[in-house]
């Protein structure tokens, strides 16, 4: 069973999968070309498909992160080193930035403040929130998210479609890899940082769509979630490793595709997840609002 530390009652995003529900697999090359971004006649008339005109939104530092340099390496760390790095009061050198490590990995790192978040507010939103077909998925990232698998999802994020498979079984579970492969103790987290609400990292396998087929070789990933109470609401601060992998119960490197730049990659990914929880932001309030707003 996968390990994730979790402070008690503690509710955050659960992806909601695309209605009808498919898992991975189940959808053809023929059916994921066929798909879009854009807003189905279903979706288009959700009392909420007018956010998804308000498109992406960087913050100016965010801005400044995707369109600069990458950082120094020695500003970042391999996932072995996680805990380390991670787990203590304060932050690491950079928040926001991108490289590619002496192992090969591409590192992305990426902070988002959750204002007013609460564990009311994020309940209604995982249950209640834009329910017509991939909807609540698309507003996730508009031009970016066509489907969410109940164990999956096809994605771009920025150097082609992608047919992604969130790794489950006895080792590693979707919303639930074991953490300790990253050095973290569970019942040390909070003895490091008081403030640490949540530590749970997913491993994903995902297959480039090309022009005449699904790719037969993945590329591999561990994203990492650090999730911390404010005196604002919640702090949430996500690294990524691209090209790593587990195998046997240890994290290996997999590498990338010939012809796909590592770095490049290591950019894309960091605006994609500052896009994606930048949003998730932005509609959870929004969503928040219009309900009280309905209510009162």
């Amino acid at each position: 069973m996968g390990v994730e530390f979790r402070e008690k009652g503690l509710v955050t995003l659960i992806p909601r999968a695309s209605f009808p529900q498919k898992k991975f697999g189940e959808l053809s090359f023929e059916e994921i070309r066929a798909l879009t971004p854009g807003l189905t006649e279903e979706e288009k008339q959700s009392p909420f498909a007018d956010l998804y005109e308000k498109g992406n939104i960087l913050t100016e530092r965010q801005e400044k992160a995707v369109e600069g340099p990458p950082i120094d390496v020695e500003e970042a760390f391999e996932p072995e080193d996680y805990a380390k790095n991670m787990n203590r009061q304060g932050f690491t050198a950079v928040e926001n930035g991108y490289c590619v490590l002496e192992s090969g990995a591409a590192y992305s790192a990426a902070i988002l403040r959750q204002v007013g978040r609460t564990n009311e507010n994020m309940d209604a939103y995982n249950k209640e929130f834009a329910p017509e077909g991939a909807l609540a998925y698309k507003l996730w990232c508009p031009g970016y998210h066509y489907y969410h698998y109940s164990d999956g999802a096809i994605e771009d994020f920025g150097y082609g479609l992608l047919n992604m498979k969130a790794v489950v079984g006895d080792d590693h579970f979707a919303n639930g890899m074991d953490i300790r492969l990253l050095g973290v103790d569970p019942d040390k987290v909070k003895e490091n940082d008081p403030d640490c609400l949540w530590i749970g990292g997913n491993y994903w396998m995902n297959y480039p769509v090309l022009e005449d087929r699904i790719a037969e070789k993945p590329i591999e990933m561990i994203i990492v979630n650090y999730l911390r109470k404010t005196d604002y609401g919640r702090e949430l601060r996500i690294r990524l490793f691209g090209g790593v992998g587990i195998r046997n119960g240890k994290l290996v490197r997999t590498g990338f595709p010939e012809g796909l730049d590592p770095l490049f990659c290591a950019r894309m990914h960091m605006r994609h997840l500052m896009l994606e929880y930048g949003n998730e932001a932005r509609w959870v309030n929004e969503y928040w609002n219009r309900k009280n707003q309905t209510n009162s």
